[in-house]
């Protein structure tokens, strides 16, 4: 009788399920220094392990005009192509963070918001702390022995099935926009400078939502 090597199993179909909203970075193109010097004068105030600016509408001052403007696009380009929406959305809060060496944040999301953005001024990229996103869910129930290392590395890939956290460097001049109920936290500053960011959230103009989904959301005169 013939000796038959079977042939590999392949899987007839794949179906994805359910995802985690992504992160989108976008690099910003603008003068960063007249900002950082309008900031040099601004009142800063003690929070949750770092610094923030007194002022948590920074978004609203002249200086920052071109700044929301890319911030407002890069938000609106998103909820396009992540959420199916072209509903206008507006910045509402924004404020500075400071995180001079050792200083962190702890994990946290954004309430009573839609997507929010980071935005980096300066920051020592090797050691001034990425920005860290969690996930709520857990995808198994055992963790069993890897083929290789969950962990990313430049030989393995990131396994969006077994993560359960990912980093996002702090570049200068760049922005990070993501869902504002993803958990996220910023680790301990482990550079010898200060790592200074913007933080923002949106919301959508109103009216948005459906009267027939009983979700409509209408402004009232």
């Amino acid at each position: 009788m013939k000796n038959i090597t079977p042939e590999p199993l392949k899987h007839v179909e794949q179906i994805e399920t359910f995802s985690e909203p992504p992160i989108r970075v976008y690099e910003y193109g603008g003068e960063i220094q007249p900002i950082l010097e309008f900031l040099s004068k601004e009142k800063f105030v003690h929070s949750n392990g770092n610094v923030k600016s007194e002022n948590v509408w920074l978004f609203e001052e002249p200086i920052f005009a071109d700044l929301k403007e890319f911030c407002l696009q890069a938000c609106q380009e998103y909820a396009k192509d992540i959420t199916d929406t072209e509903q206008e959305l507006e910045i509402q809060q924004s404020w500075a963070n400071v995180n001079e060496p050792g200083m962190m944040n702890p994990q946290h999301w954004h309430s009573n918001s839609f997507l929010s953005g980071t935005f980096y001024l300066i920051s020592a990229q090797e050691k001034g702390a990425p920005i860290v996103f969690s996930t709520r869910s857990r995808n198994f129930s055992l963790y069993l022995e890897p083929t290789e290392r969950y962990e990313p590395t430049d030989q393995v890939e990131h396994n969006k099935y077994m993560a359960s956290a990912v980093n996002v460097a702090s570049v200068p001049g760049s922005l990070v926009v993501f869902s504002s109920l993803m958990p996220h936290q910023v680790p301990g500053n482990e550079s010898d400078s200060v790592r200074i960011s913007l933080s923002f959230n949106t919301f959508p103009k109103r009216p948005f939502g459906y009267d027939t989904d009983l979700n409509s959301v209408k402004y009232f005169s």
